[in-house]
């Protein structure tokens, strides 16, 4: 008998994974667009991309893996939208419930399974969104056509994956290679095909950014001094990158060292 699809059989990182790592972590620190702070850059950029697509009134968005995220604040306090999310640890979605009650977020968290989700959300929404989601998903094109069966006709698919085929993949290996292998490494045009075409239509799928070696994931070394070496070793190039294309201009993003890809693709309706 053929198991059912599910997010558990299908999330290289499993359950048990997302509910410790939400377990440890405090309330997020919210994202203010207005704050051009050097720190804020990767925010920033996410922000400069995302609003010539954010202008309708009255925008509905579903956020898939929404545990501790900043997004939800972010659409709901500076583009008007209404905003849901949708996530499977328990911990992470509590946690978040508590996150947006103190922010005064008026989304419903929907703790359910990605492949198995309440039909009632299907058709709902006119923006579908996720930050670094997809990418842990053995079947990305399964991955993918869930989350597009959110969105209304013509609603707008965001996908955001960190670039672990690329220079940030192969240092994340050496840091620490658990995190690494929870993710699936693909490269732009993977990500393009992983979408069926019979559903979306891709508009763009491309290298975000020119670098951020802060995006690699050094936590389980937080408790000792080599964490801080790491951190300012990764950290020093980026802010130098940061600071020249902040006053001169922005350099080209590529397959080897941008730190994400991105992509925006449409429901067929």
């Amino acid at each position: 008998m053929i198991a059912p699809i599910n997010t558990e059989n299908l999330d290289k990182a499993g359950n048990e994974y997302w509910n410790r790592t939400w377990d440890s972590l405090g309330i997020p620190a919210v994202f203010d667009p207005r704050d051009r702070a050097l720190e804020n850059t990767s925010h920033l950029r996410v922000h400069d991309y995302l609003t010539p697509r954010l202008t309708k009134p009255g925008l509905k968005i579903l956020e898939v893996g929404c545990a501790n995220s900043i997004w939800p604040h972010y659409f709901q306090t500076y583009h008007g939208a209404s905003v849901d999310g949708i996530d499977y640890s328990e911990i992470g979605c509590r946690k978040t419930r508590v996150t947006w009650e103190e922010l005064g977020l008026g989304g419903t968290i929907h703790c359910a399974d990605l492949f198995n989700p309440p039909e009632s959300l299907f058709g709902q929404y006119d923006m579908v969104v996720s930050f670094g989601v997809v990418e842990h998903f053995k079947d990305t094109e399964a991955c993918l056509t869930s989350c597009a069966k959110f969105l209304k006709p013509n609603g707008i698919l965001f996908t955001m994956v960190p670039n672990m085929s690329g220079l940030a993949g192969q240092l994340q290996k050496i840091v620490d290679r658990e995190v690494f292998d929870i993710h699936v490494p693909m490269t732009a045009s993977e990500l393009s095909a992983a979408h069926a075409p019979n559903i979306l239509l891709v508009e763009t799928c491309e290298y975000f950014m020119s670098l951020n070696l802060d995006a690699i994931n050094s936590s389980r070394f937080a408790e000792h001094y080599c964490n801080g070496i790491i951190r300012r070793a990764f950290s020093i190039p980026t802010k130098l990158v940061w600071l020249f294309e902040k006053h001169v201009c922005n350099l080209i993003a590529t397959r080897t060292f941008s730190p994400y890809i991105v992509s925006v693709a449409r429901h067929r309706g």
